[in-house]
């Protein structure tokens, strides 16, 4: 079905299903009633309903009333409403996210950002993930508004290369991005923060502190800042054992933890912090998932592929295998983010697969 509301076009044939709920009646029944929400690409949610004589779906015929169908235009919110109220726990969570991940990111961000923050809302969940059953590394990666006013974006990478400051500039720019539609007023535009933690040292960096912050300034004057809108961070987890892993900085409990969640520090900073007891409790739980676990397969070719392919004239073969992969990964139906974060691809040069 397609339809033009408020100019916007809805169409359940593009659109991508992401939820089901049905009444239980018979098609025959005047009370039947069953209804689709759907994900458009461009993040809308809608949903398709189609229902007998005596539902809200039911259009007037000849005096009377007979079935009928149309599409509703939701939020997020309410699409959130719909699905907490229609489908099962895990399908929900697998929609929107795990219900009490708020707190473990909060947490976790106000160690990073050193700030307070008062309200976080999660856009995309934390994918918090072993990379395989019997791996040590924790996995995250997070896109959330703080505050009301700040987006941040986390992106954790396995393999460390010298286009990473490239990736993370260009995932901050999308986020930031979104911010505005078209013909709206710059001033909308939020702030937005772009983490980057990866699992391997940056070469060029290697002088440089574990964790940096990158903003833009100008050249001669350092204290002049373009806009304090752009934010960048940077965590290289391979340095962080060449510090004292006595310190009480809270936020190397944080990132011991992703680099070990095993490790003796983490269980003894469990018994001090809830948020991080909480946060390797789901871990351990989601390390079971069958889902997880093909994402995690994927993760991993994409690393072998990348660490075999090291002389630089396989770079052309080396794209054309990555291009072969993402297919595959399309025709698995594994979400588009997901394939551009393992594959290094455009969500464009994906498309076109």
């Amino acid at each position: 079905m397609k339809k033009i509301i408020n100019g916007k076009k809805y169409d359940t044939e593009t659109a991508k299903e992401v939820g089901y709920w049905s009444n239980g009646y018979p098609c025959s029944d005047f009370n039947h009633c069953e209804e689709t929400l759907y994900l458009k690409k461009t993040g809308e949610y809608f949903l398709y309903g189609e229902g007998g004589a005596l539902t809200e779906y039911a259009r007037s015929v000849c005096g009377g009333s007979t079935g009928g169908s149309r599409i509703i235009p939701l939020t997020e919110e309410s699409a959130k409403e719909w699905a907490m109220e229609h489908l099962e726990c895990d399908e929900y969570e697998a929609l929107f996210g795990e219900v009490g991940n708020e707190r473990i990111t909060k947490a976790f961000l106000q160690e990073i950002l050193k700030e307070k923050i008062d309200k976080i809302e999660l856009n995309v969940n934390p994918i918090l993930r072993r990379k395989t059953i019997e791996d040590k590394m924790g996995v995250l990666d997070v896109v959330a508004k703080i505050n009301n006013k700040q987006n941040v974006d986390i992106e954790m990478q396995m393999i460390s290369n010298e286009k990473l400051p490239e990736r993370i500039l260009y995932y901050w720019a999308r986020l930031f991005s979104k911010g505005i539609k078209k013909g709206e007023d710059y001033e909308k535009l939020e702030k937005t923060i772009a983490i980057l933690i990866t699992n391997e040292k940056i070469e060029k960096f290697e002088k440089l502190k574990y964790h940096t912050e990158w903003k833009i300034f100008e050249k001669e004057n350092k204290k002049e800042i373009l806009t304090d809108k752009l934010e960048i961070h940077i965590i290289e987890l391979e340095k962080i054992e060449e510090n004292n892993q006595e310190s009480n900085d809270k936020l190397l409990d944080w990132l011991y933890f992703l680099i070990n969640p095993d490790s003796r520090r983490v269980k003894r900073k469990m018994e001090e912090n809830e948020e991080l007891r909480e946060a390797k409790e789901k871990l351990d739980k989601i390390t079971e998932d069958e889902r997880m676990q093909q994402l995690a397969w994927w993760r991993e070719k994409a690393i072998y592929e990348e660490n075999t392919m090291l002389n630089s004239s396989f770079r052309k073969g080396k794209k054309e295998g990555i291009k072969t992969m993402a297919k595959k990964m399309k025709e698995e139906k594994i979400p588009l983010e997901t394939i551009e974060k393992i594959t290094g691809l455009t969500k464009e040069e994906i498309e076109n697969l």
